[in-house]
């Protein structure tokens, strides 16, 4: 999953999802068309850690953010963050 892919998936209700934790898209004919036989509609949250966690990337959860009662302010604003880091 890209940077671009990552910001588009914050604008939908919910992407579609695979068997294989990386199928991620933002509709479900994406997935039809790379031989997907049944992908289904998950929640944004659920779908950026499973396919984080099935990438072998690490996966911090900070919880009291800046909305939330008491909150620590070290949460996203949105609810999620991403550090992408690519290497050649």
């Amino acid at each position: 999953m890209d940077a671009s892919t990552l910001a588009k998936l914050y604008a939908i209700d919910g992407p579609f999802v695979g068997p294989d934790p990386v199928h991620v898209a933002l509709s479900a004919q994406e997935l039809l068309d790379l031989g997907v036989e049944q992908p289904w509609e998950a929640p944004l949250d659920e779908v950026l850690v499973r396919a984080a966690m099935g990438t072998g990337a690490d996966v911090r959860f900070i919880g009291g953010g800046p909305a939330a009662p008491g909150g620590n302010g070290q949460s996203p604003a949105h609810g999620v963050g991403a550090l992408l880091r690519y290497a050649d």
